[in-house]
């Protein structure tokens, strides 16, 4: 991120909490560059991020939100799954992704919108390192999203799904800021690669 972007968001979270310890999720420390709170958690033997909106502090509502997953992350892992087998399976313009598809694992749950605490997003880590997934999640399911695909002009994709400024008050927007569609219809799942650094 541009050291503008930095210097915005310092002045926007300026006397907020910088780190918050919660029972479930550990330490939630906030974004280097961001309005949210982000931890990390090992379930089934693997670490999952957190990333947590609110004003000030992390929102109650969406750390709530978080504990419910991890409390019974293997009942949401296995609605996820379900999600990515049908996508693979059934989805025509995703079957050039459909053994990427499978490799699919959780790598983020992202609940950033006060507005809307039963909504977020969840990103997949996969085979291939600059490829980015993620997946809407509306009303605590997984739901249904244009697949659009973008590849950084160099290097590693960034993970994290960076909101708009002022994520946490503000209803969901894509995270990058040109798609190209990948083949028609509708499915669950995003392809989203971050842009580098250099290109904001």
């Amino acid at each position: 991120m541009s050291a503008y972007l930095k210097k915005l968001y310092d002045e926007l979270t300026a006397g907020w909490e910088r780190s918050v310890s919660d029972q479930v999720l550990g330490v939630l420390r906030i974004a280097e560059v961001g309005d949210w709170w982000e931890g990390t958690v090992t379930l089934r033997g693997r670490p999952v991020s957190f990333c947590i909106g609110g004003e000030g502090q992390p929102d109650a509502r969406l750390v709530a939100h978080a504990h419910d997953i991890v409390r019974a992350f293997a009942d949401f892992e296995h609605q996820v799954a379900e999600v990515l087998a049908a996508e693979a399976r059934d989805m025509e313009h995703l079957r050039p992704f459909a053994d990427e598809i499978r490799q699919l694992v959780i790598d983020d749950v992202c609940l950033f919108w006060l507005e809307k605490p039963d909504d977020g997003t969840i990103g997949f880590r996969g085979p291939d390192e600059v490829r980015m997934w993620r997946c809407d999640y509306i009303g605590r399911k997984p739901e249904d999203s244009d697949l659009m695909s973008e590849r950084p002009k160099s290097g590693r994709a960034n993970r994290r799904h960076a909101p708009p400024i002022n994520a946490g008050r503000a209803i969901h927007e894509r995270p990058v800021r040109s798609t190209v569609p990948v083949g028609g219809g509708r499915s669950p799942l995003a392809l989203v690669a971050a842009l580098p650094a250099c290109s904001i």
